[in-house]
């Protein structure tokens, strides 16, 4: 089961944090420092680890799932 994740229209369940099982996940965004557009990256609230950077939230939200079960996979 993941956490739910809602901004704007979009929803995402996003899986535990592979290192700490924690369910407090962040979606936080950066902008460039040209203005020319932001990234997004899904952290943990509890041990502070974080996915890649992705190019929105539905990306960074499949880079952490992905990155979660490879975690699994690949210990």
């Amino acid at each position: 089961m993941g956490s739910m994740m809602m901004s704007s229209d979009l929803s995402v369940v996003l899986n535990p944090c592979s290192f700490c099982g924690s369910m407090e996940l962040l979606l936080t965004n950066e902008s460039d420092h040209y203005g020319r557009g932001s990234r997004e990256m899904v952290a943990c609230g509890g041990c502070g680890t974080h996915g890649p950077w992705g190019q929105d939230e539905q990306d960074a939200s499949m880079l952490w799932n992905k990155r979660c079960a490879q975690a699994v996979l690949f210990p």
